[in-house]
């Protein structure tokens, strides 16, 4: 998988890994593989949820706003924007680094689990001895599905990698040939076809302390939950509106229908359960002097003439101002009272001198009570809310738009206290303070409404960088945007390949979204060494293997 031939993974390809987990006196028992399998998970977790790359790609989509430099967010979210820094000396290489090298172990211990295991015969039988059938069967299909899901991080994340999901693939690797995101995300695919081959009428289940100490799955919840992610992937896999339009829509519809449910990710902080939950995306969130509400994501309620203002002026005269509203999730009425879901602040807590148009009058505070609660408390992943409005989206692209309309209604009358549409090919109601309107002051459509409404209920649930793979999708990111990252700096001076950069895309042009690689240009003066380059990859697997906890880190000063 993406990183599969990985400096990060126990695989036997250009670098021999001394600390190599898979050999084989190692995996003697069936206990021991279990219990590499089962901690497959973790790692996942982290590439989807882990902010980084998700603080990264929340600034870059202007869904939060943060000029810190911490997390790659300053670079990411500035503008004008820059192509991403693949040097291995970049100070926040982490931002591809860490997904590539968490990737890396899901994939390489799950499979070489398998191979210690299931590819061997007389290991089975002992595995069927001490785990009984069941057992077997339950952390076969669960390392498949954890393939299933690492692949599809990838291929959301990384514009290439190496999908190594079976012993062949592993024979016949090709480091100078990597694979790109279409043809890994076809693998996930053929994963999830193997998993739900296995899962359907299964009896067995994941015991809580495998996927985050919330709850057990039965094999009928597991089955339910790879759906749910299989439709959010399939939808996030487009890098422009051309590929968006092209997604196979009524696969995402039945895997949203099928898999449309709240899954929590962990309840406890410190349990030993759930260290993956404290490097979660959420800081940037839930902490009050971290981001603020992007005026590019909220600015579209403001019906004073604040946003067309903001929208067109010179970027260092785009200064905060007071959204005037009737949208009761931004305010309560006055633009200086909270709503529902933000907070009003009369302060910036960014440095000025690196952009005014980063300042903002609001913050989100949906998930300010996983602080409040010190950390002891649901973790949310998603909600129905994710997949009403990819049903929606397939249902306006399908030309059903009166369902599409009733969904949105659905949200933007009980959250926000909007009027309804009642013409699926008119505006947005209200007049001169309809929602959303368009930069010009004019009303937005049931478009524009379904992409407000979604973005409105669903920032920070999702995939990694949700709203981030929306924008990229809909054509919505701003021009420049990276919107892909490439294989890490550091591991392609290892495998021999040149160091690149993707290609700058959001200006919504096709031709511009999906381009071959950019070479980077490397200052070779005092360039390092072989011996230095592993010593960086040594650096790079223990920031991997660092929980990220937040405990560490709420004393840390922004930078």
């Amino acid at each position: 998988m993406a990183a599969l031939g990985s400096t990060g993974a126990c695989l036997d390809v250009a670098v021999e890994n001394p600390n190599d987990p898979a050999a084989r006196d190692v995996f003697s028992t069936p206990e021991a593989i279990q219990s590499l399998v089962r901690g497959t998970f973790i790692p996942w977790w982290h590439v989807d949820n882990n902010r980084w790359p998700a603080a990264a790609m929340q600034v870059a989509a202007d869904g939060t706003s943060s000029s810190w430099a911490n997390y790659g967010m300053r670079e990411a979210g500035s503008e004008p924007r820059v192509p991403f820094n693949n040097s291995p000396t970049y100070t926040y290489s982490q931002v591809n680094e860490i997904p590539w090298g968490w990737s890396s172990e899901a994939m390489s211990s799950v499979l070489e689990g398998f191979k210690a295991g299931y590819y061997n015969p007389d290991m089975r039988q002992r595995m069927v001895a001490d785990l009984g059938q069941e057992g077997v069967e339950r952390l076969e299909a669960f390392g498949i599905l954890v393939q299933a899901l690492t692949l599809s991080s990838v291929a959301t994340i990384f514009d290439q990698g190496f999908a190594v999901i079976d012993t062949m693939d592993q024979q016949n690797l090709d480091l100078q040939n990597p694979d790109k995101y279409p043809e890994i995300w076809d693998r996930a695919l053929a994963r999830y076809d193997d998993f739900l081959e296995l899962a359907q009428g299964g009896e067995w289940e994941v015991p809580a302390v495998w996927v985050g100490c919330k709850e057990a799955w039965t094999a009928g919840r597991a089955v339910e939950i790879a759906r749910a992610y299989r439709a959010l992937y399939r939808a996030a896999m487009a890098r422009d509106p051309v590929e968006r339009e092209a997604v196979d829509w009524a696969a995402v519809r039945a895997d949203a229908t099928a898999g449309r449910s709240r899954f929590v990710g962990a309840l406890a902080f410190n349990d030993n359960c759930n260290t993956a939950w404290t490097g979660s995306k959420h800081p940037v969130l839930m902490f009050p002097d971290w981001g603020r509400a992007d005026y590019r994501w909220i600015g579209p309620a403001d019906a004073s003439g604040g946003w067309e203002r903001w929208i067109a002026a010179e970027l260092n005269d785009r200064t905060m101002f007071r959204i005037d509203t009737d949208d009761r999730r931004i305010t309560a009425g006055d633009p200086e009272s909270d709503g529902t879901y933000f907070q009003y602040t009369a302060t910036c807590p960014f440095p000025l001198d690196r952009g005014v148009y980063h300042c903002s009058h609001y913050r989100v505070t949906r998930w300010d009570y996983i602080r409040e609660e010190e950390f002891v408390t649901d973790w949310p992943l998603f909600d129905t809310a994710v997949f009403d409005f990819l049903i929606a989206e397939a249902d306006y692209r399908s030309g059903d738009l009166t369902s599409a309309m009733d969904m949105v209604n659905k949200y933007r009358v009980n959250s926000g206290g909007l009027p309804p549409f009642n013409d699926p090919s008119g505006v947005a109601p209200g007049g001169s303070r309809c929602v959303p309107q368009n930069p010009d002051g004019s009303c937005g459509d049931l478009w524009a409404a379904l992409k407000y409404e979604k973005q409105i209920e669903v920032h920070g649930y999702g995939v990694s960088g949700s709203q981030f793979v929306d924008d990229r999708g809909w054509g919505d990111l701003v021009g420049g945007t990276w919107a892909q990252l490439p294989i890490p700096g550091a591991e392609l001076l290892l495998i021999g390949l040149a160091n690149y950069t993707c290609p700058c895309r959001g200006d919504g042009d096709a031709a511009d979204t999906g381009g071959d690689a950019v070479a980077m240009a490397v200052d070779r003066d005092g360039f390092p060494t072989e011996e230095d380059i592993r010593e960086m990859v040594a650096v790079m697997n223990a920031r991997i293997q660092n929980d990220f906890g937040f405990r560490s880190e709420v004393g840390n000063v922004w930078k």
